[in-house]
């Protein structure tokens, strides 16, 4: 198996959704194992992230896109720590609700 093919099923392995939460644990080299990110200018931005948390906003083929207040950054996954998972969500008439905002609501509904 080639190193990119490798790095995909261990990126899918590992869980990591859109959405989550993760924190950024190291710096990584380009194409460290696999993953398509470049140790470029914004390295210096990079080092800053770590130990800070982000959401997941995309899974490419071989990275992982995080939102940070610096723009869009991409890191591979075992560089990454997830801390939350993103709670679900249900479609009612179009409006998407979470799943604890509905579970609160049904509480106060039948009053417990």
């Amino acid at each position: 198996m080639e190193i990119n093919e490798a790095y995909k099923v261990m990126q899918k392995a590992s869980g990591i959704e859109k959405g989550d939460v993760v924190k950024v644990l190291r710096h990584v080299t380009e194409n460290e194992m696999g993953c398509s990110c470049v140790d470029s200018l914004l390295l210096y931005k990079k080092k800053a992230m770590l130990d800070k948390k982000f959401t997941v906003l995309t899974l490419r083929s071989n990275n992982i896109e995080l939102d940070t207040d610096n723009g869009v950054f991409c890191f591979p996954f075992f560089a990454l720590e997830l801390i939350r998972k993103k709670e679900g969500m249900i479609t009612i008439d179009g409006k998407e609700f979470s799943i604890s905002t509905i579970k609160n609501a049904l509480k106060q509904y039948v009053g417990e």
